[in-house]
């Protein structure tokens, strides 16, 4: 059970109040309108979370995959140090990176470097260019 309340509970009490109601003493409009805005505050929250998550969903994996072809130093999960060349990167929630023949969490990682492959690749030139 969780300790705290989000939009269907507070939309749940929010009926149970109003068709509790005494009848005869209905609910203040005023108190009626500071509810419904405090629910619709709530939900745009909600929803602002939902999207905030989604985004740092995309940049993680977007960093994931600016790691591909590059060396990397990174903790595997008994704290030991890896070194290698990040040769393939999962898709999903929280990537993983293919290192030495082992998947490990991007979010484990320690260091970038440009490979030797990538920093010689700047070098080569163009096909069909001059020297």
């Amino acid at each position: 059970m969780s300790a705290t309340l989000d939009k269907n509970d507070f939309l749940k009490i929010l009926i149970t109040q109003l068709t509790h109601q005494d009848p005869t003493q209905p609910m203040d409009d005023k108190e009626f309108v500071a509810q419904m805005a405090q629910f619709s505050s709530l939900e745009q929250m909600t929803n602002m979370s939902q999207g905030l998550t989604k985004v740092a969903d995309l940049v993680a994996r977007s960093q994931a995959v600016s790691l591909l072809g590059n060396a990397v130093d990174l903790t595997d999960e008994q704290g030991n140090t890896v070194s290698g060349t990040v040769d393939a990167v999962t898709s999903g929630d929280l990537p993983q990176l293919l290192v030495n023949g082992n998947y490990y969490d991007a979010a484990n990682v320690q260091a970038v470097r440009r490979s030797l492959a990538a920093a010689n690749a700047g070098n080569v030139p163009a096909a069909g260019a001059k020297e």
